[in-house]
């Protein structure tokens, strides 16, 4: 941690003060103007929906009990969606999958602002603690025109700020099998001209469960180290002055200690892995008469130790990235005119690479939105232009619209073209790196209706989607001799479909709640690099199922609440010509919560038993997950609403 530290206080070249200075300095002679509401601090998937018609967002909930009880963000959205995650078993890192796409064509947005790691190009969300954010959401779709060059296939918004949260005290406590346990303690303060929020958390498991012996399959043992520890802090302050300015401030600390788990051939692993992480943010909302500006900077640190005895392996990774940004808005009549300067420079040093690769990459964004029709019809146009080190890359534009049909019905579309560079390693790392990778360039578009309708004791909405991306120069880490490597696949055509629904009914003082998600992606070889990989063509890509889907039912009376859920995946290949893969699996899970409330307090229970029928599957080859296991949960929350 104390590396953490040491790039907070003292960051290279001064460059964060001299962006915190510029972007203050261009908003400060607003201040004096117009007032703003405390309101109107929204997560970024909110102003994002706002500026981009044909954009459909997924709101998560994130104030139960099972979200803040101990759990990532990854074992989160694995628990309540149809998302694909990408790791090599329980412990080690995870991204996410979108659409059918690889981890690293999902971005993440923590407070608005991109956070992954430049070498690995893409965030891992085994590193971030539920319990520490307030509001989250979910785009499935490509939107670099707006997002930038990680959103080919989706975006997960995170958001740590406040937005009108009542001051109060939030302490949980989870503990379950094979040696899990968690804290975390959450305080949100203050009134008037200040308010704040701290978050400290804690999570460990030793992963020892039963696993066959890598010598006699006829019997098993506890896997050996596995384990997985999490520590960190994240604080927010928002500062209100009487002008109706906002200036919010955040500071997220992690470290992650983990021993990855071995294979199904190995006695013992040697590979281990530490990761300490750090993000210093500043924005600062005004007015100009109509317009509002919205400036943002962020500066993220991560290392990274690698070691593997086995391969001789023991590197050490450093990245720094500095984001900027300000956006300029304004609505004249029915259109709304939006405008964003960024500025993003990124540095990884680290052994392997023997050298330090920066790279700088200014951009400018703008868009329009008319609104017509009655209010029932949008459409927005946005465009992109960046530089990489200098160079120009191509011009990013997006096409969206979204009309009301009817009270019950509405439909939107979009269009864009995307564009992804290969990541630090992906070029770089030794052994596998590929210095010759293209960047992944392509179309993509979206088709999709919502329905939905409220009556006095029910309510239901259904969102159906279709969605075509067709990309060139795809980038694949795919398995070789003795290790892996990236290549580029020369065309490949990713299509499917998506469907959400969900139904409320109120009977009497029963609550019964069902939720359905079902994703059908195809993304296959359209043409080969050379003649002798043309047997390839029209084969799925490896570790993509073509069908995931999460069925859930709750049933709620008065304080108590039961929830069973469905997780199911189709096979997934693990070798490029399709003759291997890993097993389809369905696995339930069975929670139950029961609240206690007070005017001050809030007690909740909790109690889960996961993979109820003790399924045998696998996320990676020759790595098995857990059996049936159990956990439990306590969380007290104080609420200071006098």
């Amino acid at each position: 941690m104390r590396k953490i530290a040491r790039v907070l206080v003292f960051p290279k070249g001064g460059h964060l003060w001299l962006v915190v200075c510029l972007l203050f300095g261009m908003t400060s002679a607003f201040a004096q103007f117009d007032t703003l509401l405390l309101q109107e601090v929204e997560v970024a998937a909110q102003t994002f929906a706002r500026t981009a018609a044909g954009i459909h967002i997924e709101t998560k909930k994130t104030d139960d009990a099972f979200f803040s009880a101990g759990q990532t963000v990854g074992e989160w959205l694995n628990s309540r969606s149809a998302l694909v995650m990408r790791g090599n078993g329980p412990g080690s890192s995870y991204g996410v999958s979108l659409r059918g796409g690889n981890s690293s064509q999902s971005q993440l947005l923590l407070n608005g602002i991109p956070f992954d790691n430049p070498s690995l190009a893409q965030a891992d969300i085994s590193l971030l603690p539920a319990a520490i954010f307030t509001d989250a959401a979910l785009y499935r779709g490509s939107s670099g025109a707006l997002l930038g060059n990680a959103s080919v296939g989706g975006t997960i918004f995170l958001d740590t700020r406040l937005a009108g949260q009542e001051p109060g005290f939030r302490q949980t406590f989870t503990a379950g099998s094979f040696g899990a346990f968690g804290s975390s303690t959450v305080a949100t303060y203050g009134r008037g001209l200040w308010q704040g929020r701290t978050a400290v958390y804690f999570q460990e498991a030793q992963n020892d469960f039963d696993r066959p012996h890598p010598l006699d399959r006829n019997r098993s043992e506890p896997q050996p180290e596995a384990y997985f520890r999490t520590r960190g802090l994240q604080q927010n302050l928002v500062y209100l002055p009487e002008n109706g300015d906002v200036l919010d401030f955040s500071i997220w600390l992690n470290e992650t200690n983990r021993k990855l788990p071995p294979t199904l051939s190995q006695l013992r692993s040697t590979e281990s892995q530490n990761d300490q992480n750090a993000r210093l943010q500043l924005g600062y909302l005004t007015r100009f008469g109509i317009v509002k500006i919205d400036s943002r900077v962020a500066t993220d640190y991560g290392f990274l130790n690698y070691s593997n005895a086995r391969s001789g392996l023991d590197d050490d990774s450093d990245f720094t990235t500095l984001h900027a940004q300000s956006t300029a808005s304004a609505k004249t009549g029915k259109f709304t005119w939006n405008t964003t300067a960024i500025y993003r420079r990124s540095e990884a040093i680290t052994s392997n690479y023997n050298r330090r690769e920066l790279r700088e990459s200014p951009a400018l964004v703008a868009g329009v939105d008319y609104t017509f029709h009655e209010n029932k019809s949008k459409i927005a146009f946005a465009g992109r232009a960046e530089w990489l080190n200098g160079l120009a890359l191509p011009l990013l534009p997006s096409l969206g619209i979204a009309h009301r049909i009817s009270e019950l019905l509405s439909f939107r579309g979009s269009a864009s073209r995307v564009y992804r560079l290969p990541g630090l390693n992906d070029l770089f790392w030794s052994p596998g790196g590929n210095p010759d990778l293209r960047p992944e360039s392509g179309w993509s578009q979206e088709l999709g209706f919502d329905l939905g309708r409220a009556f006095a004791k029910s309510r239901w909405t259904v969102s159906v989607t279709g969605f075509n991306r067709q990309i060139e120069d795809w980038i694949i880490w795919t398995p070789g001799a003795g290790y892996w490597s990236p290549v580029n696949l020369r065309k490949v055509w990713s299509r499917g479909g998506e469907l959400h629904g969900s139904m409320t009914n109120l009977v009497g003082r029963w609550r019964l709640t069902h939720t359905a998600e079902s994703t059908f992606a195809r993304s296959t070889h359209t043409a080969s690099v050379s003649a002798g990989e043309d047997r390839l063509i029209g084969k799925q890509l490896i570790y993509i199922p073509e069908w995931s889907n999460f069925y859930s039912e709750e049933i709620a009376f008065q304080q108590y609440s039961l929830i069973g859920l469905l997780h199911h995946q189709s096979a997934r290949y693990t070798t490029t010509d399709n003759a291997r893969q890993l097993d389809p699996y369905l696995i339930a899970d069975l929670e139950a919560l029961v609240k206690f409330d007070s005017e001050k307090f809030q007690f909740s229970a909790s109690a889960a038993v996961r993979n109820l029928f003790d399924t045998d599957y696998q996320v990676a080859a020759n790595r098995p997950m857990p059996g049936r296991y159990f956990t439990i949960g306590l969380s007290i929350h104080y609420k200071h609403n006098n």
